[in-house]
Order: structure tokens, then C-alpha cells, then sequence
């Protein structure tokens, strides 16, 4: 890890409206990831079912594939930070009701999928004004770093959040992590509303004046007529529904595979969190180069890891394949969102970046729900593996046309 590596990844922190986001966000994020944990854990107390846990993660992420593209024409129009205010404080009084209902012992399964549910529609709503941020405020030439530097703030929190869940699960009660979560949505509310920089400036006065319906239409338009664009969206959405459902099926896997329970639960997370933290640094320090072909790379090491992970028994030996699994998630999702950001015009940005999210949020979602129910009849293991297997093929389909691939991306912004 070279020195100028390093410097290009504290350098970008010298933006004051990226500092304060990343310090909010940060915070906010470790809240979610405990609640995430709790979620998790409660739905298994609850249920015992691997069908409850997808069904549970279908709540939370499946609201963006209906919402996303409302969202992003949203983005498009009005000022992101503002966007993002109010989503945040939605989901603030949704994590508070959680927290409530189960301290009173009130909670039963269909509360909490319906608090979840509410949680998923504001994250699905806010998902385009989060991916669109970034190149607002850093500049061109530091946006690889800024999107790497974001997921690592995440899965730093995927790394801090699970440990302090667990620990305050087995010392006060699964209702106390989702108070810590309502929280530290205070933190990135701050943040957001502290960011002076307006980001409804440029936007054209003949797009705020057509109608929603009109504008979604316009973005599906712009990715249908570029066909790479189509591309991209398409490998993520692969990888969401195959690839990424693992880590929603985390608290079947330490109890049925590992017989590990909540504190292998929470040292699998904790083990993808810090692998994806390794990733992102590794991507924080690259310069804007070959990022498709490196996103491309994540995939392959993806794939082959949890086919690893699914012939070992031991915690001991899963543990390390997490952490890799992690660090090539992460690999993927920069290098594949740092390629599409810089083919996407910037009236377009909000609303293609909400059908990545699309993609990103909502396919593991519907993965973790075929998968869960796959897993009732064949096990856990069966259904994941073959999963990966499939995203191989998909893989080498693509890597033999990916010079094809990133010359049709390079020309999409110089079209319009």
C-alpha cells in the first residue's frame, strides 16, 4: 500500500461538506447495523424459519425496486440533502415504535415486519439521493476514492455495529440496540442539514416542470438506449440475487451450519464488515482507472469464495473466507458504480443510480427469500453454492467482452 495511495485517501476529507457527511453517515451506520443484527436475531427467536429471515429481509430491501426510480426522479428535482433529512427522520420514528413495542414485550413477527417494512420504503425512497451525493462533494478526479471511502464507513459499521450489537443483545435486550439505531439517525441528520452546498443547482427548470410518470419514463429510456449501461445494472442485479443474500442468511448459517448461534452471528458480520473495510481501503486508494475490470475480478473471487465457504463446517476455518468475502463484495460494488458514475450525464444521475440501487437493494432481498425457501427443503448450503456457480458462468461471459464493454460506457457521456 503505497505512500501516495495513503495520501489520496486522507486527502479527501480536506472537503469540508465530505468530512461532515462521512463523520454523520458513520455514525448513523453502526446504529443500523446493530439494528440490522437485532432484526436479524429476533426474527430467528421469533420464527426459527430460514423463509421468516428472507421474508424479513425482503421488507427492509425489497421497497426499493417499487420505490427506486420515484426515488431517483426525486433526486433529480429537489435538493438531495433535503431528501435525505426527511427519509432519515421517517425511518428514526420507525426504528423508535421498534424499540418500544419489544420493550414492552408487545412484538410478535408481523410488527416487526411491518416496522421493518416501513424502515425499507424510506431507505428505498432515499436510496438515488444517497448514491448521487458523492460527486457533489468531492471533485471528479477524487470520486473513486469519496464511493470507496463511503463503503468503507459501511462496513466499518458492518465491523463496530454487530460486535456492539451482540453485546448489548445478551446484556439489555435485543430493544436496546434498536434504541442505539433511532439514535444515531440524529447524527446524519445533523450532518446533512450542517451541508451548506445546494445541490438543486444546474438542475433544468424543463425537468422539474414534467410530471413524475414522464421523467421516470426518461430515465428508463436513457438506459435502454445504452446498451452497456445495461450491462452493468445487469451484473449487479446477478451478484444481488446470488451472491449477496448470504449475509441476510447469516443467522441460519451460524446456527445450522456452524451451530455457532448469535455470537457466531455476529462474528460472521463483523468478519465480512472488516474484509469489506480491507476492500475499500484497497479501492480508496486507486485512481479512476480500470474500474470495470476490477469490479469484474470482485465477482470471480465472490463466486469461488462462498463456494468455499459452503464445504467448510468449522467457524474457525469460515471466518477467514468471510473476511475475503467481504473485501470482494466491496471490490465489486466501487468498481461497478465508479464505472457507471462517470458514464451518467448529470440530469440523468439520480435516476439511473436508482435503478443500480434498484439492483443492489432489492435483489438480495428476492434472492434471500428464494434461497430461504429453497433452504426448507434442500438446506442452506445447496441452494447458496449453486448460486455461486451460476454467477461463474455470468462471469465468464462478461470478462471475454469487457473491452467491448468499457469502450460503450467511455462513449455514453460523450453522446449526450
Amino acid at each position: 500500500m503505497s505512500f501516495d495511495g495513503f495520501q489520496r485517501v486522507i486527502g479527501v476529507f480536506r472537503h469540508r461538506d465530505y468530512a461532515l457527511y462521512t463523520a454523520g453517515n458513520g455514525l448513523s451506520l453502526i446504529g443500523l447495523w446493530m439494528q440490522r443484527i437485532g432484526v436479524g436475531w429476533l426474527t430467528w427467536e421469533l420464527t426459527g424459519s430460514p423463509t421468516w429471515l428472507g421474508i424479513i429481509a425482503m421488507t427492509e430491501f425489497f421497497p426499493v425496486v417499487f420505490l427506486g426510480p420515484l426515488g431517483g426522479v426525486l433526486a433529480d428535482r429537489f435538493d438531495r440533502t433535503s431528501n435525505m433529512i426527511f427519509f432519515q427522520s421517517v425511518a428514526m420514528i420507525a426504528s423508535f415504535a421498534l424499540c418500544l413495542i419489544t420493550a414492552f414485550g408487545l412484538i410478535n413477527i408481523w410488527l416487526l415486519a411491518a416496522l421493518t417494512l416501513i424502515v425499507g420504503i424510506a431507505a428505498g425512497l432515499n436510496s438515488a439521493s444517497r448514491l448521487a451525493l458523492p460527486p457533489s462533494l468531492v471533485p471528479t478526479s477524487e470520486l473513486t476514492t469519496a464511493i470507496a471511502m463511503n463503503s468503507m464507513v459501511f462496513n466499518t459499521a458492518r465491523f463496530i455495529g454487530p460486535a456492539i450489537a451482540g453485546a448489548v443483545i445478551k446484556l439489555w435486550g435485543v430493544e436496546v440496540a434498536f434504541a442505539g439505531n433511532a439514535i444515531s439517525y440524529l447524527a446524519l441528520i445533523w450532518a446533512l442539514n450542517s451541508i451548506r452546498r445546494s445541490l438543486s443547482s444546474g438542475r433544468e427548470l424543463k425537468q422539474q416542470r414534467q410530471n413524475v410518470l414522464n421523467e421516470m419514463k426518461e430515465g428508463f429510456s436513457f438506459v435502454a438506449s445504452h446498451p452497456a449501461a445495461m450491462v452493468i445494472l445487469g451484473m449487479m442485479l446477478g451478484t444481488a440475487l446470488l451472491i449477496r443474500p448470504v449475509v441476510q442468511l447469516l443467522p441460519g448459517i451460524s446456527d445450522l451450519i456452524f451451530a455457532a448461534g448469535v455470537d457466531g452471528f455476529a462474528a460472521l458480520t463483523a468478519a465480512i464488515g472488516g474484509g469489506a473495510i480491507l476492500g475499500g481501503y484497497w479501492m480508496a486508494q486507486r485512481r479512476n482507472d480500470n474500474t470495470f475490470d476490477v469490479g469484474l475480478v470482485g465477482i470471480l473471487i465472490s463466486a469461488l469464495t462462498i463456494i468455499g465457504l459452503m464445504n467448510v463446517d468449522n467457524l474457525k476455518l469460515a471466518l477467514p473466507l468471510t473476511v475475503l468475502l467481504g473485501a470482494s463484495m466491496v471490490i465489486t460494488g466501487v468498481g461497478m458504480q465508479t464505472t457507471l458514475q462517470f458514464a451518467i450525464p448529470e440530469k440523468f444521475r439520480g435516476r439511473v443510480l436508482s435503478l443500480y440501487g434498484v439492483c443492489f437493494m432489492g435483489g438480495p432481498a428476492l434472492g434471500t427469500l428464494a434461497m430461504g425457501a429453497l433452504a426448507e427443503f434442500f438446506g442452506l448450503s445447496l441452494p447458496i453454492a449453486i448460486g455461486a456457480m451460476i454467477v461463474l458462468s455470468l462471469w465468464l461471459i462478461f470478462w471475454t467482452r469487457r473491452s467491448a464493454i468499457t469502450s460503450a460506457l467511455n462513449a455514453i457521456k460523450t453522446s449526450e
